[in-house]
């Protein structure tokens, strides 16, 4: 039997270790399948079948205030998932995310490698800042070098795949959209929900790429004219100053956080619509999943036509005052409402995740057994 490695940064929550997770447990059913995980202080969320085994990177302590402190964690994880690929032998690496595909390829391991991409380079990867305590030049100079050694780039959207191919023309990068299991999402979808108000729902890793401080600030404008509340479902290190932003707004007995829920559909069922103020996204699950749960307003991130059609619900980017408009219009307009939501729901029929997972099989069977 062919022996797969899934490698990513950790199972705890977000839209990469939902996919991550999602891939494992599919491709298991036909290969050995092992899970690799780059942190081990991080609880696994996510549930893997009996059939996968997981190992997890140690922990080891740097000095962060130090220049090179990344590059020294990075230097210190290739050694360990060396060691790891060289005692499973596997015949295919799958990793996830920019960080963790540069460590796949930096490694001496001899299995083929395909790699996943998720996010805009250029929105994430600015001057200011430092992913993984690593700076911008680091990541284009790598994705520029090493990604051309992959047997495919996964990207899980057009734009993406242009962003890659834009830096280099010899890298294999093709496009896979996410999809979500509808039949089972429509399952969660029913369960109650003990809430007696109205609401209006975010869901999202509290960061300022998601926008949760413009949802706030246009729920603020127009909170007197509308009965519904706000509730937001995530957690993150946005979460205190967001926290002071609604009490200083006089907020705190309209706008309330939920923290983590893994699969929170019946919040979506019930809300009266989602907002997702994001600044940018790859391919978002949590969209896909509001959009077949509910009805959805959002912004015009870069990519966002490839699965949210225009009906007058969308919004430019920071857009705080057409933000508060639109919450506004469908807080009140209950026809307008229910039309966005039939329009919408049928938008998102075609992306289903056996369409996702066959396409990944079918990519994964022709580079294996090549």
């Amino acid at each position: 039997m062919k022996k797969i490695v899934i490698f990513t940064q950790n199972l705890d929550t977000g839209g990469v270790q939902k996919s991550a997770s999602m891939l494992a447990n599919f491709l298991s059913k036909i290969y050995k399948v092992t899970v690799i995980l780059a942190e081990d202080n991080k609880e696994i969320k996510y549930n893997l079948s009996s059939f996968i085994e997981i190992y997890k990177i140690k922990t080891k302590k740097f000095d962060l205030t130090k220049e090179d402190s990344g590059l020294k964690i990075l230097n210190y994880r290739v050694e360990q998932l060396d060691t790891i690929l060289n005692k499973l032998e596997p015949d295919l690496i799958f990793s996830y995310e920019d960080y963790n595909n540069i460590l796949s390829l930096s490694v001496s391991s001899k299995a083929k490698r395909v790699l996943s991409c998720r996010i805009s380079l250029a929105n994430v990867y600015t001057k200011s800042s430092r992913v993984h305590l690593l700076s911008p030049e680091f990541y284009f100079e790598k994705i520029s070098t090493l990604y051309k050694e992959a047997k495919a780039v996964v990207c899980v959207s057009r734009f993406i795949r242009e962003e890659i191919l834009s830096i280099s023309d010899e890298i294999k990068a093709i496009n896979i959209y996410n999809g979500i299991d509808q039949a089972r999402v429509l399952n969660l979808s029913q369960q109650e929900v003990n809430l007696h108000n109205n609401y209006i729902l975010h869901v999202g890793r509290l960061h300022p790429q998601k926008g949760q401080k413009d949802l706030i600030l246009a729920y603020h404008k127009v909170h007197t004219k509308i009965s519904q509340k706000l509730l937001i479902i995530g957690e993150g290190s946005l979460r205190s100053e967001l926290e002071e932003l609604i009490s200083r707004l006089g907020l705190s007995h309209r706008v309330f956080f939920m923290g983590n829920i893994i699969e929170p559909y019946h919040y979506m069922n019930k809300a009266d619509f989602c907002v997702m103020p994001s600044y940018q996204e790859g391919f978002s699950n949590t969209v896909l999943e509001m959009l077949f749960t509910s009805a959805v307003v959002a912004s015009k991130y870069d990519g966002h036509d490839e699965i949210l059609n225009d009906y007058g619900n969308l919004f430019d980017v920071g857009d705080i005052d057409r933000l508060s408009t639109l919450m506004l219009k469908y807080a009140n307009e209950k026809n307008t409402l229910k039309e966005l939501k039939d329009l919408q729901k049928n938008d998102v029929a075609s992306f289903d995740v056996e369409k996702s997972m066959t396409n990944y099989l079918h990519l994964i069977e022709s580079i294996i057994n090549d």
